[in-house]
């Protein structure tokens, strides 16, 4: 029974530590690996935003802009650090 105890907790710890490597944001689930886009940074620090089509929306003071100056990408770009979006609003 002492043996069986430690394996019981570790194989638990395990499941928990596993299931905080995925999240169900709605749409499907968004791995810790994945990231959604890159953005380089220009409007400051990323809080939140959301793909609608080609364009992506940021959040702003006022709400959430959309990027026409393009500082978000889908793919990885030169100077572009990935982020993880929230579900559309």
């Amino acid at each position: 029974m002492r043996i069986l105890t430690p394996l019981v907790l570790a194989a638990a710890a395990s499941a928990l530590l596993l299931s905080a490597c995925a999240t169900d944001m709605g749409g499907g689930r968004h791995y810790s690996n994945a990231y959604d886009g890159y953005y380089d940074g220009a409007y400051g620090p990323y809080t939140s935003g959301y793909w609608d089509g080609d364009f992506f929306f940021y959040q702003g003071s006022g709400g959430f802009v959309r990027d026409d100056s393009h500082h978000f990408h889908r793919e990885h770009f030169r100077g572009g650090h990935g982020f993880h979006a929230v579900p559309h609003p």
